[in-house]
This record gives structure tokens, sequence and C-alpha cells, in this order.
């Protein structure tokens, strides 16, 4: 018997086969795939000697399906958005989503979203397969398989709670980057 374990770092795989997963959901649902890219502003006592462009790289780094969440302190630099989409919330996202009930492991879908204006235009007009938001939706609405113990006073539907744009002012450093 031959035996080998598979060691990848920062479980770099996973989040290649997540979003494959979504690239395959869209196409099997005939939907466009939205892609939500994090806006991202490094800080300056750690970047300041950057020029635009070697931001921009970083960047690029940072979007790619390579790079993990966990070197983002938990947030994914891409994340899918398509309607019908499953979700498994993984991390803990504040009080007002335990008020309601939402915790680690809550599933459902995504229902419906509220683009910023710029990427409604442009998503109305495009007809590709896939397009990569230049900004954060105002809301994402995610419907939980489970019934909410309070119901958001926002939301359109039974069990739909808003996700909506956080801003995360974390310790990151250069080296997360790389």
């Amino acid at each position: 018997i031959v035996d080998c374990v598979f060691i990848t770092e920062c479980n770099k795989p996973v989040c290649l086969y997540g979003m494959m997963r979504a690239q395959s959901f869209a196409r099997i649902q005939d939907q466009q795939l939205l892609w939500i890219q994090a806006e991202d502003t490094p800080p300056s006592e750690h970047f300041g000697d950057y020029t635009r462009e070697e931001l921009m790289e970083q960047k690029k780094k940072w979007n790619s399906p390579n790079y993990h969440a966990r070197k983002t302190e938990g947030i994914p630099s891409l994340m899918p958005a398509i309607y019908g989409m499953t979700w498994r919330l993984t991390g803990g996202q504040g009080a007002h989503f335990k008020e309601c009930g939402i915790h680690n492991s809550t599933k459902g879908r995504v229902r419906a979203w509220t683009l910023h204006e710029d990427d409604e235009k442009h998503f109305r007009e495009c007809s590709e397969r896939e397009v990569v938001l230049k900004r954060l939706p105002s809301v994402v609405w995610l419907e939980s398989e489970q019934d909410l113990r309070k119901q958001h006073p926002d939301a359109p539907k039974k069990n739909w709670f808003p996700m909506r744009p956080i801003t995360n002012s974390g310790t990151l450093d250069a080296s997360a980057y790389k």
C-alpha cells in the first residue's frame, strides 16, 4: 500500500474549488455571475512608500483565487453572487447577526442585492457571463434556511437578512500582501 499526505499552503485548493463551483452554478442556472471585490485601503504606515502601480500589483495578487482569506483576516478578496446560490456563514459577523439568530454554520441562499449605481448601469447593459463589480453592493439579501429568531425590520420577505459592507481596520501589515 502506498500512502501520501497532500499538503497545500493556506488551503488554496479550497478557495479555487469554491470559485469554480460558483462558475459552474451560474452556468447551470444560466445566470450572470457577479464577483464582489473587497475594497482595500492599505495602511499608510506599511504601504506609504509603495507607488500606485506597486499597490495595484499587490491588489492583483490579493484578488487571485490562490490568495487565501486567512491572510486577510477572513475577508474574502472576491465573493461570488448568483441568485439562488447557497451560502453558509463561517465567521461571527456582529451582534445584529446573532440577535436575529444568524450564527456560524447557518445556511441559506442569496436572494437579492442592491448594486452601487455605477455597477447597476454596467450590469444592465452587460452581456458578459462574469462581471467583476467596481464597488461593493449596498446590501446582499440572504435567505436563511432556518426561521430567524427575530426578523430584520428592512427585510422584504420572511427569514431574509441583509449582509452589508463593513469596515475592518485590522492589524494587517505588509507581509499579509506577499
